[in-house]
């Protein structure tokens, strides 16, 4: 049988490969498009769904409201989107892509998380559910859903 820390340390060496996975599609995005992978998963969504809110956003691509709000002020300051103020109602703001941000999106930039997801598909059922099972589990041993809210009220 396999002693205990040695299984221990396999699962954070495979974290750290994932870590460093992640960055390094992160960085060939940068490269190519200019932008990190969430501010491409942003600006995605944005151009998908006219007049999102800040907050639905937030909720769509499952980031803080906070890290969205920074995410679009850097989008914004690169003029690939915009905040546009109701006429109607002047507390409403909804988000916008710009021309300069189409383009990009009809460029249509390689992102791993397509790849994944192609992969990800041709797998089982019961594989998916315990690659989600597993990954769950995971992220509540890593005390990520506290993590999240404390750097939240940090941000705020």
């Amino acid at each position: 049988m396999e002693p205990l820390a040695s299984r221990s340390d396999e699962v954070l060496a495979t974290l750290r490969r994932i870590i460093r996975a992640l960055d390094l599609h992160s960085k060939q995005l940068s490269k190519t498009v200019g932008l990190t992978g969430p501010q491409l998963v942003v600006l995605r969504e944005i151009g998908a769904t006219p007049d999102l809110s800040v907050g639905e956003l937030a909720r769509r691509v499952s980031l803080s409201q906070a890290t969205v709000t920074s995410i679009i002020d850097r989008l914004e300051a690169k003029q690939l989107a915009q905040r546009l103020r109701s006429r109607e109602d002047k507390r409403r703001v909804t988000l916008h892509v710009t021309a300069p941000g189409r383009q990009i999106l009809d460029a249509n930039p390689s992102f791993f998380q397509e790849e994944f997801v192609r992969r990800f598909e041709q797998l089982a059922d019961w594989e998916k559910t315990q690659v989600l099972s597993s990954l769950q589990r995971l992220s509540e041993m890593l005390n990520a859903p506290a993590l999240a809210r404390e750097i939240e009220e940090i941000e705020h």
